[in-house]
């Protein structure tokens, strides 16, 4: 179904407006309380992270109790696909939520505020790729996983195997009813207090050998016999990480565990792109508007040789590029966001605005730095975690050199759509 540019309007509806109005009020009654609980972790990185490297006890549990206090209160699950027991609120929605949520909490690198788990996460949630799952397992996990009770995860890169998923080695092998499951896995999200992760592995090794499929997707419940996180993964010498290396030695789980038909594991990774990428620009669009309205504030306040810096026309060209790469990613975001919506195939603009969006908001925030001068790599004004948040991004869900190499080669074959 192609739409046009008039068809896409960007106006917000009085019910979305409401829900967006509640969700604000319940992080600021209902969450903000329990962060205010464990703000110690957050304010000291040496406790927040425990002597394994992994998020620390009483701030997972707090995450928890913020998951189950959303579902009640009806918005945990407001993007969750209705089949599911959902609300299937739109994409475009989505990016409006997740812009409006960042902007006004800001960015938390290493530390995610708890502000943040008040929504159902994709890869953590009852995303679409439990569609696809057998009526036995969704009758024993589902449940949990909408009521916040379950978070997951989700196992596909391995230390070979990142952008080049065909050099994969994790395999599972039929016995009987089950499979049994080895190999390992790295740069898995949110790993470090899952219940459950997603596990991709090679079932048809002929047919993963011609690059043909071959690839099954399932679900591993954490306490599983033969399953371990080895380790956390430690970015910019932080003192912990929330991704981690696993291993599934003799792994068994029952055929009922498998995600949809046997080899179609890639298409289940896949389910999940369009959202994850257009969640990650929404959410460094947020946390770049966010940065904005802080530069604004302090250049009308910082005095330098008798005036404030935003007298400044250097200081303006900073503010100046700022506004026009966050209003280009946003209308891109929203015009792809509103296309697939619409039921396009959005992979190309979903590339497109995964490449552009994330250098832009790394620019938004290389600027907001600049601006604040030594201040502005302190940790007081909280920038730099805004920049590393969008510089992580520009290699999370596909780097920016596979972005080019997608939209290359899918102009090339196709040429440039009309976007009318």
């Amino acid at each position: 179904m192609a739409i046009t540019s008039a068809d896409i309007d960007q106006t917000t509806t009085a019910d979305e407006d409401a829900i967006l109005e509640g969700l604000m009020s319940f992080i600021d009654k209902t969450v903000l309380p329990i962060q205010a609980e464990v703000q110690a972790y957050f304010n000291d990185i040496r406790l927040y992270f425990d002597n394994d490297g992994k998020e620390a006890i009483a701030v997972s549990e707090a995450r928890r109790r913020v998951r189950r206090a959303s579902a009640q209160a009806g918005y945990y699950n407001i993007f969750t696909p209705t089949e599911l027991g959902g609300e299937g609120m739109s994409m475009r929605f989505f990016v409006r939520v997740t812009e409006a949520l960042y902007e006004k909490y800001g960015p938390s690198e290493p530390q995610e505020l708890l502000a943040y788990d008040a929504l159902a996460n994709v890869f953590t949630g009852a995303g679409p790729i439990w569609n696809h799952a057998s009526d036995e397992l969704k009758a024993i996990a589902l449940p949990k996983v909408l009521a916040g009770e379950w978070q997951g995860s989700f196992g596909m890169s391995e230390p070979d195997a990142g952008s080049d998923l065909w050099s994969m080695r994790t395999t599972a092998v039929r016995d009987g009813d089950h499979w049994v499951i080895n190999g390992g896995k790295q740069w898995t999200s949110w790993v470090a207090h899952a219940d459950y992760l997603f596990v991709f592995a090679i079932t048809d090794p002929e047919k993963f050998a011609a690059r043909k499929g071959g690839i099954s997707c399932f679900f591993v419940p954490t306490d599983t016999p033969g399953y371990k996180l080895e380790s956390t993964i430690r970015l910019f010498q932080d003192a912990g990480g929330n991704e981690g290396i696993t291993s599934y030695t003799d792994v068994r789980v029952p055929d009922a565990y498998r995600i949809g038909d046997e080899g179609d594991g890639l298409a289940m990774g896949f389910l999940t792109l369009t959202t994850t990428r257009l969640w990650v620009v929404a959410r460094g669009i947020g946390e770049g508007r966010w940065a904005f309205n802080k530069c604004r504030d302090y250049s009308q306040v910082r005095k330098t040789f008798g005036k404030t810096i935003s007298q400044h026309q250097s200081v303006q060209n900073l503010l100046a590029d700022m506004a026009t790469e966050l209003y280009a990613a946003h209308s891109m975001t929203m015009n792809c966001a509103a296309r697939a919506d619409a039921g396009d195939d959005v992979r190309l603009e979903t590339h497109i605005v995964k490449y552009f969006g994330t250098n832009a908001c790394t620019r938004v925030f290389d600027n907001a730095i600049q601006l604040h001068g030594g201040m502005g790599v302190t940790a007081e004004t909280k920038m730099v975690d805004g920049w590393r948040y969008s510089r992580i991004c520009r290699i999370t869900e596909g780097t920016d050199q596979i972005m080019q190499r997608s939209i290359a080669a899918h102009t090339l074959r196709e040429g440039l759509p009309s976007w009318s």
